[in-house]
């Protein structure tokens, strides 16, 4: 007589979860391609969500999230899961990140019209930090 499936398979502690620090102008988008392509079960941009219960549901049953989020930012959400997280983020040589950040600010926004929710300040001053 053979033992019942149940009892002979082995409970394994689930995969981690991927959590993505998306740091902006880092290669970013070419990240969440990549996480997307190996794992449809992921959830990129999520800051939108990322206070409800939906985020946890989502950050519960995918293999990964990824957002403009803080390391710390994400383990405070994502303490109370019962499963491992793993974290990273992307970097980029600095002139390169701030050269992409100025084109960005070029191609965002036409010359003197400040973005919605932004403050009257150029990029330059937003590459610098907040005005004291």
């Amino acid at each position: 007589m053979t033992a019942p499936i149940e009892d002979v398979t082995q409970h394994t502690t689930p995969l981690p979860l991927l959590a993505f620090v998306h740091v902006p102008k880092t290669a970013g988008s070419t990240v969440n391609a990549v996480l997307d392509h190996c794992s449809p079960r992921g959830l990129s941009h999520c800051e939108g969500i990322f206070h409800t219960d939906a985020f946890l549901g989502h950050a519960a049953d995918g293999d990964w999230v990824s957002g403009h989020i803080g390391r710390d930012g994400f383990a405070g959400r994502l303490i109370w899961l019962n499963r491992p997280v793993e974290y990273f983020a992307s970097t980029r040589e600095p002139i390169a990140q701030l050269l992409s950040t100025q084109l960005a600010f070029r191609d965002i926004a036409p010359r003197n019209r400040v973005l919605p929710g932004s403050s009257s300040r150029g990029s330059t001053q937003y590459c610098r930090g907040p005005s004291n």
